[in-house]
């Protein structure tokens, strides 16, 4: 007797306990995937997209089915109507022995990864019958696959966590390891050791932008000074790199230093937060009295970032610091920077001392 005439014969109420008896000897087996052992080895495989499943089925009396029965399956997106995900994949003249029966899923149609990143249905119909739609669940292993899942432990013949090879070598567009996407980091990377390292790569870079958030720092030595009213001021300068200003006569001194900078670092916009200028004076009667730093918004034409009427007068070796104000984000079409500094020069022997000055960079979102 087939599967068909049986259902006809115990009517729709035993047609409902034959479907739970089926639905939960079929699906209380789980969807397995048996992997022998002569399949296992230290270097992964393409994967074959196939699972085995086993079944049990029996007829209104609960007693075990014998004999060949057509077997057809489905994958889909909800429980009833849905869209399809997979199938339908027919396995004709299925041998039942004593109720058992065992088939390999995606041996005659592949299963296709993707259908497995949502809630699925099976659907299976037995020599046309269909049976209830049942969840496919995971194993205990894959819910360490799932999203929110930590993958912990300590790896075993390798230094590392995960191992991802794309061996696909014939398309070079498809030749990529890993994708990440997120709504505001599509990669997060934290190095919890002695290092100092989260991300490592051994070869080149490439992306579309770079972003950092911490400072970076730019020093634009004294050698660089560029006189206000050339001949008025007397500059000596030492093996160290230090400038040594004075002037013949009582009098202020404007003096200017340009600063060569990257507006866009990698696609990141730079944005000047403080300037530290680095000085002494041999007496308290010569001093700087005025720092600004402009940026060229066309050929006639800057804006401040910096103007600051500090005195600056200390006879010791000091490194002075000034927080910018006002637009001090440079952008691609912002120009070079200019550090113009005024000082008062008391007479000849009272001189300045100037070794350098330092910008620090840093990045905003």
């Amino acid at each position: 007797m087939n599967l068909k005439s049986i259902i006809k014969a115990i009517g729709l109420t035993s047609l409902f306990w034959l479907m739970l008896w089926i639905a939960g000897a079929v699906f209380g087996q789980g969807l397995i995937t048996n992997v022998a052992s002569s399949q296992i080895s230290s270097t992964a495989t393409q994967p074959v997209y196939q699972m085995n499943y086993q079944g049990y089925l029996t007829d209104g009396q609960n007693q075990p089915l014998d004999g060949l029965y057509n077997l057809e399956f489905w994958l889909y997106d909800a429980e009833t109507g849905g869209v399809p995900l997979w199938g339908p994949e027919t396995h004709l003249e299925v041998s039942l022995q004593n109720g058992l029966f065992s088939v390999v899923l995606g041996e005659l149609l592949r299963l296709p990864p993707q259908a497995f990143k949502q809630t699925a249905f099976l659907r299976v119909t037995v020599d046309g019958v269909p049976l209830a739609s049942q969840q496919v669940r995971g194993v205990p292993y894959s819910f360490s696959l799932l999203p929110g899942a930590t993958v912990e432990g300590i790896p075993v013949g390798t230094v590392y966590g995960l191992t991802v090879i794309n061996t696909n070598s014939g398309d070079q567009s498809q030749g990529r390891g890993i994708w990440a996407q997120g709504y505001q980091y599509g990669l997060v990377a934290q190095e919890t050791g002695p290092g100092d390292v989260a991300l490592l790569s051994t070869s080149f870079v490439e992306a579309e932008g770079y972003k950092s958030h911490a400072p970076s720092y730019l020093w634009v030595p004294g050698t660089r000074i560029i006189q206000g009213d050339p001949g008025l001021l007397e500059i000596e300068t030492t093996a160290s790199g230090t400038v040594i200003l004075s002037r013949n006569s009582l009098g202020t001194e404007t003096f200017y230093l340009p600063v060569d900078i990257v507006s866009q670092l990698y696609g990141q916009e730079v944005a000047v937060s403080e300037v530290s200028v680095q000085y002494y004076v041999n007496h308290a009667d010569t001093y700087i009295f005025r720092t600004r730093l402009e940026k060229m918004i066309g050929t006639n034409e800057s804006e401040s970032i910096l103007d600051s009427q500090d005195r600056l007068d200390r006879t010791t070796d000091t490194s002075h610091a000034f927080i910018t104000t006002g637009n001090y984000t440079l952008t691609a079409t912002s120009g070079p920077l200019n550090l113009a500094v005024t000082a008062n020069f008391s007479d000849p022997g009272k001189k300045l001392y100037l070794g350098g000055v330092r910008l620090r960079l840093e990045h905003h979102d």
